[in-house]
């Protein structure tokens, strides 16, 4: 899968206080020992700050020792030379490049981050197409656009300034291109935010954004535009039509100082017709039956703990298998009883560090979630 992005750049200038010095690791600017999009998040707090090289100005994924005490505190309490990817005194574009060549990398010693949660009347919502719809229609082969909002009028969305989150597309739905940009005069604004898409697996994909000013935004409405390009050649077999689901999760919303805010995610059913004569009379129909949305937490893990699956969706018998990296299955769960929203807690066995699999199976399809498994 193809990943077309864009970013626009302003500098900025942001100082605070003195910082701790240890080891860093490039493009890991949370040190949390994992690289993903929420080192963009820290990237955007700390950018247009400068101070001491470091002894090696590299972006090879191992250990370098910090430099001089940089001005800016991250809220864990290292400094901004952690921001300083490639250790040249200052923090720019250079450094965002490498949180893009290192993407995905990670140590034994990673933790999860933590993330932002909602409760539904009480918090706000990023969400998909307009008026918040479950169900969008398109015929295969054509592209289709999908809004996306953060916040509404009744539940505005304060204090932002930087947005993480994971887009879960099947890979069957889509082999060409997927981009996320910008939505004319979003409310988040344009000039002075930093904005990237990293190709996060076959069937998720991990975007993030963020200000560069220093400057916080509140505001509702649209943020985004989705844009896929549906594969053309479906299988259909005996039917007109397949459904997917695609969901937002995996959130991460921050004020200017990196303290985590509030925001619910969203699902939506994606229904693609074989041509436009099956669209005209299949949308005069019942809605089928789609797959139902997964979310596996927390992600790192750590072996031998306890390891949280939720899930929205129809009435259905499921098998849940994990795997590792080789496809040997591990641990195996039948579950007979699923119908509607569940969280299930299953007990993780003692595995090496490394990248695992989870694979649901239902009669509407397989959906595959990948763990990232660390010591404890």
């Amino acid at each position: 899968m193809n990943i077309s992005y864009r970013i626009s750049i302003f500098v900025l200038s942001f100082l605070s206080f003195t910082g701790v010095h240890g080891q860093i690791w490039p493009g890991d600017v949370s040190d949390n020992g994992i690289v993903d999009g929420i080192d963009w998040l820290y990237l955007g707090s700390a950018f247009g700050n400068s101070g001491p090289e470091r002894s090696e100005v590299s972006t090879v994924w191992a250990a370098h020792n910090a430099p001089g005490s940089w001005e800016g505190n991250f809220p864990e309490g290292h400094d901004h030379a952690y921001a300083d990817c490639n250790g040249d005194g200052r923090v720019d574009a250079m450094d965002g490049m490498v949180i893009l060549d290192n993407f995905n990398r990670f140590r034994d010693n990673a933790v999860a981050e933590s993330l932002s949660v909602g409760r539904p009347g009480f918090s706000p919502a990023i969400f998909m197409a307009d008026q918040r719809r479950d169900t969008i229609s398109v015929t295969a082969g054509r592209t289709i656009n999908i809004p996306i909002s953060l916040g509404d009028l009744s539940i505005p969305v304060e204090q932002y300034y930087g947005l993480r989150f994971k887009l879960s597309i099947p890979d069957s739905l889509s082999s060409q291109i997927i981009s996320i940009g910008l939505a004319d005069n979003t409310w988040v604004g344009d000039n002075e935010v930093l904005q990237e898409t990293f190709a996060s697996g076959a069937d998720e994909i991990d975007f993030a954004m963020t200000r560069i000013d220093g400057d916080e935004q509140s505001g509702s409405g649209p943020i985004l535009n989705l844009a896929i390009v549906v594969e053309e050649n479906l299988v259909f077999l005996q039917s007109p039509e397949r459904v997917f689901p695609v969901g937002i999760d995996s959130l991460k919303l921050v004020d200017k100082s990196l303290n985590t805010l509030d925001v619910i995610g969203d699902t939506l059913t994606i229904r693609v017709f074989r041509d436009s004569a099956s669209q005209v009379t299949g949308l005069d129909e019942v809605n089928p039956i789609a797959p139902p949305l997964i979310q596996v937490y927390p992600n790192p893990a750590r072996s031998g703990q306890e390891l949280y699956l939720e899930q929205d969706g129809p009435a259905t018998e499921q098998i849940w298998t994990l795997y590792d990296i080789n496809g040997k299955p591990i641990l195996n769960k039948n579950l007979n009883t699923f119908n509607g929203h569940q969280r299930l807690s299953m007990q993780m066995p003692k595995l090496p560090p490394g990248i695992y699999f989870f694979k649901v199976q239902s009669p509407q399809g397989i959906i595959t979630k990948k763990i990232l498994v660390v010591n404890n």
